[in-house]
């Protein structure tokens, strides 16, 4: 899939969302944690910074919002950024030139807020890097290749510089979304996208066991979409289910691999999410995160505990 039409499946689902009020169907209603007058994306969190994407009419910032400050904007402004993931004061994410299309994958010290070198492994100067997640010194993250879209997802120590390639794709309409990393468990979605129609036409969850390295697919009682994919540290994995169509029966669902799904979130009839992201805590809950609303143009980032 060729960069920009990669970069339009990506927010294809999310585009189709406007503001609104959380759900009143969950067992407990989510909290909008961030709302700008836009799409509010991709969104991720520590215990002491909340970070997302937005996307507005030819600019894409990346917001940081400090528990005790004002938010702040990390990418240039001639850039746009997406997909932040947060591991202790670490913060990483997508960016590319508004010019030239070229995602790489940027480290940012949310401490001194100062940039920093990614470890070697991480970008190349002729493909394309994409939607990190980090735990520890493990970097997942997907690559492709701009000219054949061939897409590898890897998974990186950057301790030592060593990679695994965890999945592969050729096909021009497929592409992965990292999701998380956590619990001994790598997640990801994959997608098949319909330019002519703008829909998506097949989507499932993929889980990797880091210890024993088998990879297997969440079942899907089928026709879904099952999407946006992420893990906690006690190797709970959280991801939306829904038909082909915005706001068709969106659940958001949380499962230890091999169980039954547990639904979070049943969404009203015309509302969806896009991705979600899980927050470990220090008393050993999660906090679940999503970028949800209507389908009609934007979306909030809201939050549930789990």
């Amino acid at each position: 899939m060729k960069g920009p039409q990669r970069m339009l499946a990506a927010t294809a689902a999310a585009a189709l969302l406007i503001v609104a009020a959380p759900p009143t169907t969950a067992e407990e209603t989510p909290t909008v944690v961030a709302s700008t007058p836009y799409t509010d994306l991709t969104p991720a969190a520590s215990a002491d910074h909340l970070a997302w994407a937005t996307t507005r009419p030819k600019q894409q910032p990346l917001w940081v919002q400090p528990i005790d400050g004002d938010r702040f904007r990390v990418n240039a402004t001639d850039t746009w950024a997406i997909k932040p993931e947060i591991e202790g004061t670490l913060l990483a994410y997508t960016e590319s030139s508004m010019e030239e299309f070229q995602p790489d994958i940027r480290f940012f010290d949310l401490e001194t807020r100062s940039f920093l070198e990614p470890p070697a492994g991480v970008n190349t100067s002729d493909h394309g890097e994409w939607w990190p997640a980090i735990d520890g010194d493990l970097l997942l993250f997907s690559r492709e290749d701009p000219e054949t879209s061939y897409e590898e997802l890897l998974l990186l120590d950057m301790s030592t510089g060593e990679s695994q390639v965890l999945a592969s794709s050729s096909g021009g309409r497929r592409y992965f979304t990292p999701g998380g990393i956590a619990g001994g468990l790598a997640v990801w979605s994959r997608h098949s996208f319909d330019f002519k129609t703008g829909r998506f036409i097949a989507c499932d969850v993929y889980v990797h066991d880091l210890a024993t390295g088998a990879t297997t697919m969440l079942d899907n009682p089928g026709p879904r979409c099952q999407f946006g994919a992420t893990v906690d540290a006690q190797g709970t994995v959280y991801y939306g289910r829904s038909g082909f169509t915005c706001g068709h029966h969106a659940q958001l669902l949380a499962v230890l691999p091999g169980g039954e799904p547990t639904v979070l979130i049943a969404f009203d009839d015309g509302e969806d999410f896009f991705t979600s992201y899980a927050r470990d805590n220090a008393d050993g809950s999660t906090t679940a995160y999503v970028d949800g609303g209507t389908c009609a143009g934007a979306t909030d980032i809201w939050s549930i505990e789990v």
